[in-house]
Parts: structure tokens; C-alpha cells; sequence
């Protein structure tokens, strides 16, 4: 996760919230590598309306004897997409901004009484 507070310097707080090791890969042999893994509970990727803290998620994927490492994106959100899986855990409370819903019983502002 990485977080950057903006202001007259950025300051930049990378986080790293889960660790897997994949295991080695002999020369000319190829893997494949399934295998899940738990998101802790974390703020949404997009905080809408702040222009001063910028949340970026992602899965950075490094091959040690190349040097080699690749990032790729990662959306967090409080929304399930359609046919995936239902969490396995209680949710918490959301932690992303979601469309206020009007009341079910919207009450009509009133007006103070006036002196007489």
C-alpha cells in the first residue's frame, strides 16, 4: 500500500501488508503459482474529493536473481462485483464513501416559532 500526503512536500508511507514466497524456478522451466491470499481490511484505492492523500494498492511481483519486478494494480473497494465470491469473514464497517440513501421517512425542516 502507498500512501502520499500531499502538501508543500509529499511524503510518500509504503507499506507492505503481505508476503508470499513462490519458491525457485530452475533455468529454462517455467511455474505457475496458485495460491490466495487474505487483504487485510483497508481504505478504499480512490478516496473521491481529497486531492491531498493518494492511496495506490498494489501486487508487486519480484524474481530475484533478474532483478526483476512488476507492479500491478490493485482496486480496493467496498462494492462486490457481480458473480464473485461472498467473503468468508464478517465485514467490517465500510470504509469507503458509499451514495447516501435518502431516509424512509424523509421529515420536513420546520420553522422556529415566531415572536409574537
Amino acid at each position: 500500500q502507498m500512501v502520499t500526503y500531499r502538501g508543500k512536500r509529499d511524503i510518500v508511507d509504503l507499506t507492505t501488508l503481505v508476503t508470499k514466497d513462490g519458491g525457485s524456478v530452475g533455468p529454462k522451466q517455467t511455474t505457475q503459482w496458485k495460491e490466495r491470499f487474505s487483504v487485510p481490511a483497508l481504505p478504499c484505492s480512490e478516496l473521491p474529493g481529497c486531492k491531498l492523500i493518494s492511496l495506490e494498492h498494489f501486487v508487486q511481483v519480484s524474481v530475484k536473481s533478474l532483478d526483476l519486478t512488476v507492479r500491478v494494480p490493485l482496486l480496493i473497494g467496498n462494492v462486490p462485483i457481480e458473480g464473485s465470491e461472498k467473503p468468508t469473514l464478517p465485514a467490517a464497517a465500510p470504509a469507503c464513501p458509499a451514495e447516501a440513501t435518502p431516509p424512509s421517512d424523509p421529515v420536513a425542516p420546520s420553522q422556529p416559532p415566531q415572536p409574537q
